[in-house]
This record gives structure tokens, sequence and C-alpha cells, in this order.
């Protein structure tokens, strides 16, 4: 019976004594007290748990926001974890709406992969962006090209790419597209901020429609397509890897004159007596396999492969990048706790969905800390 005249600080100074006394005694009789276990915060601290590959996590991160700096350059985690090189390619600029009111800026993410591409003679499949200048004349996208030649107020420009068309054109070089994106923003006077922006993408990476019909109302029917007004906010889209043959490695002439102009950002209701000026930027991220290049480690991770292209959204993206990327990796997990498989008592069972609200606050709470991001167990839920 502790005596409550003592101080607090006295009161614990004769428990830790009358602890060590104990332990002697049991010493002295051969006994050895057995060790109190603490049971650690998380399974971070014991090792526990499946860890999320460094390449699963930044190919998640590179996916839904390209435009950050990364620190470990991304690749895809799939079954072919062939060493690669990995780069990057950017391009920037400035563009306006013309004298209908519209403009726009359109990219084809495969080839800022080369620095120099150029026109061909019939269409406008060789150029990785094309955008609109204070001239163009039309209320639609018109990406005619006649001898070579762009029709008025229509412009191509290059990435700052390392390699060239020559370079990636040799036969025993293939790469694949790791992940891409486009965004404006509107750069010009207050008073003319006017009209909408509509942020759309063409399923399967192909071309745009053709035949110059596509414009607002065309945009606007598609379910991923999203219209917001024109502000000084940064608009943006990603690429999203939904055609399988895209995903594996190719040589630049699977690429080239085959049309992948598929990403579109549309401004209509602008002034038409004054053009509104806009600036943009265009980046993508690839692996290349090949002679004559660095190559560093890949993984392959099926399991967060499969929750990662799961998790992707279904329509543009209207938040700013990081808070994407945050719901982002809020649906991967659960995506990781519903479908996981795990083995318990010899007998393999999907964790249901229902169940795992746990294992999946728990993993929330740990990425939410910065920590390292593991995989839901049968031990979280």
């Amino acid at each position: 019976m502790e005596n409550p005249s003592l101080s607090k600080t006295q009161r614990n100074r004769a428990r830790r004594l009358r602890q060590k006394a104990r332990r002697k005694a049991a010493k002295a009789e051969g006994k050895v007290p057995k060790a109190r276990s603490r049971k650690p915060r998380n399974r971070q601290q014991t090792g526990g748990g499946t860890f999320m590959p460094m390449c699963t996590e930044m190919y998640a991160r590179a996916l839904v926001n390209p435009f950050q700096p990364i620190p470990v350059p991304p690749c895809i985690p799939d079954t072919v974890s062939l060493p690669s090189h990995k780069f990057s390619a950017r391009a920037r600029g400035t563009f306006s709406t013309g004298t209908t009111g519209v403009g726009w800026v359109l990219m084809d993410p495969f080839l800022l992969s080369a620095s120099d591409r150029e026109l061909n003679t019939s269409d406008a499949n060789d150029v990785s962006v094309l955008y609109t200048g204070a001239t163009y004349p039309f209320s639609n996208v018109n990406i005619d090209v006649t001898d070579g030649t762009l029709n008025e107020g229509v412009f191509f420009a290059n990435s700052n790419s390392i390699f060239t068309s020559a370079f990636l054109g040799d036969a025993r070089r293939q790469y694949r597209l790791v992940s891409a994106g486009l965004s404006c923003r509107y750069i010009g006077t207050d008073f003319r901020n006017q009209g909408r922006i509509c942020l759309y993408r063409q399923q399967g990476n192909v071309n745009i429609p053709g035949n110059n019909t596509v414009n607002a109302s065309l945009i606007l029917q598609d379910s991923y397509a999203v219209s917001v007004p024109v502000s000084r906010k940064t608009e943006y889209i990603y690429y999203i890897p939904d055609n399988p043959v895209l995903m594996g490695y190719q040589a630049d002439s699977a690429y080239i004159n085959v049309g992948h102009l598929s990403y579109l950002l549309f401004i209509d209701g602008g002034d038409t007596d004054t053009p509104q000026s806009w600036e943009f930027e265009a980046i993508a991220h690839y692996e290349l396999i090949g002679p004559n290049v660095t190559l560093s480690k890949s993984n392959s991770d099926p399991t967060g492969l499969g929750a990662v292209l799961s998790s992707l959204a279904t329509k543009a993206p209207t938040v700013p990048p990081k808070m994407a990327e945050a719901s982002f990796f809020n649906e991967i997990y659960k995506n990781l706790v519903q479908g996981t498989t795990r083995t318990l008592g010899g007998v393999a069972s999907a964790i249901p969905g229902m169940v795992a609200g746990a294992a999946y606050q728990s993993v929330q709470r740990r990425f939410a800390a910065g920590q390292q991001m593991s995989y839901p167990t049968i031990e979280d839920v």
C-alpha cells in the first residue's frame, strides 16, 4: 500500500525500488521473471507486412502528378522488369485564343521522347504538341496539314528531350511511356478573363476525332471530359494507360505516323477582338532499353500495378495535383485491402471490403504520417 502523504516522485521511486527488490529475490531463487512486451504502435517498427516497392510508389505518383519533381525516376512495375534507362522530356510555350474566341493545345505524349519531331506532308501525326495562335480562324480543332504546312494560326512545339529521332529510330532501341501530363494557365489581363476551358482525352490514346469535328459541344458529350470557368488556376490532364499494347516496349517507328494526339485543353468563349494569352506545359516520363544508354534497376509488382491501374479516375481532374495524388493513394489502399488475398490456417481467403475498414484506416494513417507504404495483411484487420 502506497503512502498517500508521499509526493508523486517519491511514490514512483518507491515503486521502482520494490520492483528491483522483487527481481533480485526471484533471481536468487533461480527464477527468471517474464519480460514485459510492449506492442509496437504499427507494423513499421517490427518489419512486418509487405512493403510497396519504390518503383510502384513512384509510378503511382508520376501517373497523377507528372509535373512534380520525382526523386526516383519512375518505371512501370509490370512483369517486364528489365533494367532500363529512365528519362523525362518537357515542352513549354505560350498559346492564345484566335479570332473566334477559341484556342487549344493538343499533346501526343509518346512523341515528346525526341527533341526534333517534324511534320510529315499529309498529317500532324509526327509531332508531339500542337497549339493555336492569335490568328486562328476556326471554332473547332483543325489540325489539317497541306503539303507539310499546318493551317493558319496552328503551330507545333518540340520537347527538350536529350534524344533525337535518329537515336531513338535505331531498331535496336525500344521505349515505352510511363506517365505524362498536359497543363495550361491563363496569363492575360483580368479584364479579358472570360470563357471556359474543357479538359478532354481520347479513350484508347488514339487521335481525337477527325474531320475538324471536335468542339466544346462534342467534348462535353464525353464522360471523362469536364468544363471549368477560365481563371488563374492551372488546369491539367494526365495520361491514362488504357491500351495494353502501349504499355509495352516498342520501336520509335511504332509511334510515329500512327497518331496519339489524344490529350486536349480547349478554350472557348474568349474575347473575339483581343486574344487571350495562355502558357502550357507538356511533360512525359519514359523507359528506354537498347545499346549506349545507362541502365538502372526496375521492379516487378503485379499486385501493386493492378491496384494502381484500377484506382485511376474516370473523369478529368478538377483539384490541384497534390490533392488528386492524396485521393489516388487512398483509392489504391482501398483496392489493395479489398482485393489482396492472404493465407490463414492454410486456406486462402480474400479480405472482404466490409471487414477491411480497420486495415484501411491503419494504412491510411501510416501514409498520412509520411511513412513507407505497406500492403495490408490479415493482421491489419
